[in-house]
């Protein structure tokens, strides 16, 4: 079964005030969702069930906040609000897949009236393009790592560089610098290579004074190129990166795979599921690495 989100119903999350025929008024930071279907016919539709794999900050349906690993029936008519308005749940259902659930942008009353509101329940569009490939230049760097959070799921990542353009020897090499809690000075890490891959390990670059360091403290990553004879130093992109906590991580994709185990779908779109739930709640991820933890963590 290939998991597509067009065969889920449209929801629309507003808290609306319509005097008369008037525009809405602006959103509020609460958005309360008027649950539409757009079909052809007018019928009512009945309760969907769904398991709740994972909520960020609070989600609630009919005033009843979502919990993990709970299974939930909503229907069309459901009230669905959101504490703050960027809160969101990963949900499961057997007939529709994986969808994520979250407030849409829309704000014009004849958006819902035509049908023309966005899928309440999406899947990311980052889903479409994992990144590979080699780094050749500073916008791969930038299309890689940048700008939304980047998740390394393992301890270590490997990123196959271009020697033409970013030799790494002892002279020409990469460096991440970071601020660690409120020191004056930034933190400068050398960073690994193993001939023409550069490696992020998580020990090498969270270590201040040979003492490890909570990655949480860590603010304005910077990942440039810098050549020691000439004494230039080239600024290829900000960072967000973070390595996974695989306690917490490790049980929601076992929840997944256990909702998804009876599904009649292939390896690689159970993959393609779980990288999809990764991206949505954690930040961006290599196919690689992805498929790399999942053979360690959550064999299947």
């Amino acid at each position: 079964m290939v998991v597509s989100i067009s065969k889920i119903s449209n929801w629309y999350s507003r808290d609306i005030n319509i005097p008369h025929h008037q525009e809405l008024s602006a959103m509020k930071k609460i958005a309360t969702i008027c649950v539409l279907m757009l079909s052809i016919s007018s019928s009512t539709v009945l309760a969907q069930s769904y398991k709740v794999i994972k909520v960020k900050e609070t989600v609630k349906v009919n005033g009843k906040t979502l919990q993990a690993n709970q299974t939930i029936a909503i229907r069309d008519t459901d009230n669905i609000t959101f504490e703050p308005s960027t809160a969101k749940a990963a949900i499961f259902s057997s007939s529709n897949g994986l969808a994520i659930l979250s407030a849409p942008e829309k704000s014009s009353i004849q958006d819902i009236i035509e049908g023309q509101i966005k899928d309440y329940f999406k899947l990311s569009k980052k889903v479409t393009g994992t990144r590979s490939g080699n780094l050749c230049a500073a916008l791969d760097f930038q299309k890689q790592f940048g700008p939304e959070p980047y998740l390394i799921l393992n301890e270590e990542a490997r990123f196959k560089v271009c020697k033409s353009s970013f030799p790494m020897n002892a002279s020409t090499f990469f460096i991440l610098s970071y601020r660690y809690e409120n020191e004056e000075e930034p933190v400068y890490k050398k960073l690994n290579y193993d001939r023409d891959e550069l490696i992020l390990s998580k020990a090498a670059i969270y270590k201040v004074d040979n003492q490890p360091v909570d990655q949480r403290q860590v603010s304005n990553m910077v990942l440039s190129y810098y050549d020691d004879e000439k004494q230039v130093e080239q600024v290829l992109c900000k960072m967000n990166l973070e390595f996974a906590e695989n306690g917490e991580l490790k049980s929601e994709i076992a929840s997944l795979i256990s909702e998804l185990k009876n599904e009649s779908i292939s390896q690689e779109e159970l993959t393609n599921n779980i990288e999809t739930y990764v991206i949505e709640n954690y930040g961006s991820i290599d196919r690689k690495d992805l498929s790399k933890w999942l053979s360690s963590n959550a064999p299947y």
